[in-house]
């Protein structure tokens, strides 16, 4: 599950997970992911869709101490002191055909925006027999601009095969 998004960039061996009597908030850093009992499963790969998102967004904070060099505990302390705590709008990166730079947004909407690829992703996969019956419905436009911001950093990632036979003309036409 993870290395659909990570690929070989994270030394998954090393990554600890456990889960905490945490609050309802997830968190992840210095190589350990906290799950709240709420998002944790002992096999996440069979876990519902927000408990496997939530734990692509913590495992984007690994990723980022390990490719971007973030410090994530101090970069999170300066994060809730200048908003006065985690509402909303540190995980909103608005619309993401307005993303010009992954880098210049702050942890937690990088991590939306892989956690809301990896979702998209997945909702694509599971209806794939309606998407080819009625059309993309606008997710596959969506998963491109993700794509578009997210390729720089994460190469490997691809546009879902489905997306690529409904955006590619017909060779009938």
């Amino acid at each position: 599950m993870a290395k659909t998004i990570f690929a070989d960039q994270l030394d998954y061996d090393s990554i600890f997970i456990k889960t905490k009597n945490l609050p309802s908030r997830s968190k992840a850093y210095w190589g350990k992911i906290r799950l709240s009992e709420y998002h944790y499963r002992d096999d996440l790969s069979h876990a519902p869709l927000y408990q496997r998102k939530t734990f692509i967004h913590e495992l984007t904070h690994i990723w980022q101490e390990a490719t971007q060099d973030v410090k994530l505990v101090g970069t999170a302390i300066g994060l809730f002191l200048r908003n006065g705590g985690y509402g909303s709008e540190l995980y909103d990166y608005g619309d993401i055909k307005d993303v010009k730079d992954f880098s210049a947004l702050n942890i937690e909407q990088q991590a939306t925006i892989v956690e809301d690829f990896y979702e998209n992703t997945q909702k694509i996969q599971h209806r794939r027999s309606d998407l080819e019956l009625y059309g993309a419905d606008g997710r596959c436009a969506t998963q491109s601009e993700q794509l578009r911001v997210l390729q720089p950093h994460l190469s490997h990632l691809d546009q879902s095969s489905i997306c690529k036979s409904i955006n590619e003309p017909s060779l009938t036409a």
